[in-house]
C-alpha cells in the first residue's frame, strides 16, 4: 500500500513536469526524467505546484504512518489477548491440579475401606439381587428362573475370579453360562447397574485394591505388570479404569501404601 501511493505521487509529478516542460514553439522538450524534474523545480513559476506536491507527499506519508501505527496496535492487542488466554489456562490448570492433590488422601482412604469390605459386600449384594428377582421387584422381560441362574453364575464367576482373564467378553461368558449374550448383558445392566465392560473393570480394580494392600511384593511391580496381573491388556487401560473407580492413579495409591507401611 505504501509503495503504491509512492508510485502514484511519482506518476502525478512526472505527468505535471511533462506538461509544464513543453516548448510553446516546438512542442514537448525531449529531456530525461531527471532533467525534466530539475528544470521544473528550478522554475520560479512552479513554486505553487511545488507546495501542492509537498503537501500531497506529506499527506501520503501521514497516511502511511497512521496505517503502520494501526497495524502495530492490532499486533499488540493480539499479543496481549494470547498472553491473557495462556495465563488463564495456566491458572485453571494449577487450580485443577490443586483440587486433585487435595482430594487424593480421602480417595486413598476410601480405596482402602473398599478393599477391606469388598468380598463381604459382594456376597451380600448378590444375595439381595437374587431375592429381588424372586420377589418380583425387577421385571426385565426375561424368565425369572433364567435371571436367577445368571445371577448365581455371575456370583460363581466373581468368586473364582474369572474376570482376571483378559480375554473375557460378554460373548465368551454367555457361552460358558450356556445362555444368550443379550440376557447376560441385560441382567448385568439391571442388577449390577453398569455396562458389562464397566462391571468387569470394577471387579478387577476392587481385586487390585485388595491385592496391593495385602501383598507388598505387588507394590514393586511396574504399572504394565500390574495391568497384566489384574486382567488388563495394557497400562493405560488399567490406569484409566483405576482412576475411574477410585479417583486416584495406581501410582499414587501404591506410594501411599508404602508411606503407611514405613510409618
Amino acid at each position: 500500500m505504501i509503495r503504491c501511493k509512492h508510485y502514484i505521487a511519482k506518476f502525478l509529478l512526472l505527468s505535471t513536469v511533462l506538461l509544464y516542460a513543453q516548448n510553446p514553439g516546438r512542442g514537448p522538450v525531449k529531456l530525461s526524467y531527471k532533467e525534466l524534474k530539475l528544470s521544473f523545480w528550478n522554475n520560479e513559476g512552479n513554486k505553487k505546484f511545488q507546495k501542492e506536491y509537498n503537501t500531497l507527499y506529506l499527506i501520503l506519508e501521514k497516511e502511511n504512518l497512521t496505517e503502520s501505527t494501526i497495524n502495530d496496535k492490532t499486533k499488540l492487542h493480539w499479543s496481549i489477548g494470547v498472553l491473557f488466554l495462556v495465563v488463564i489456562i495456566a491458572i485453571f490448570f494449577r487450580f485443577y491440579q490443586y483440587r486433585i492433590k487435595k482430594r487424593q488422601p480421602s480417595q486413598f482412604e476410601k480405596g482402602i475401606h473398599r478393599s477391606t469390605n469388598n468380598e463381604l459386600r459382594t456376597i451380600e449384594t448378590n444375595e439381595i439381587e437374587v431375592r429381588s428377582v424372586k420377589s418380583g421387584i425387577e421385571n426385565i422381560g426375561i424368565n425369572e428362573e433364567l435371571v436367577v441362574q445368571i445371577l448365581e453364575k455371575l456370583t460363581h464367576f466373581e468368586k473364582t475370579k474369572g474376570y482376571l482373564f483378559s480375554s473375557v467378553t460378554v460373548q465368551s461368558l454367555s457361552s460358558t453360562f450356556e445362555t444368550n449374550s443379550k440376557y447376560v448383558s441385560k441382567v448385568v445392566n439391571t442388577y449390577k447397574e453398569k455396562t458389562f465392560v464397566q462391571y468387569i473393570n470394577d471387579l478387577r480394580i476392587e481385586y487390585a485394591l485388595q491385592s496391593l494392600e495385602e501383598d507388598s511384593k505387588l507394590q514393586k511391580y511396574t504399572i504394565q505388570a500390574l495391568a497384566v496381573e489384574f486382567g488388563f491388556n495394557n497400562a493405560e487401560s488399567f490406569s484409566t479404569a483405576f482412576y475411574k473407580k477410585t479417583g486416584i492413579k495406581p501410582v499414587y495409591f501404591i506410594k501411599q501404601l508404602e508411606i503407611r507401611k514405613d510409618v
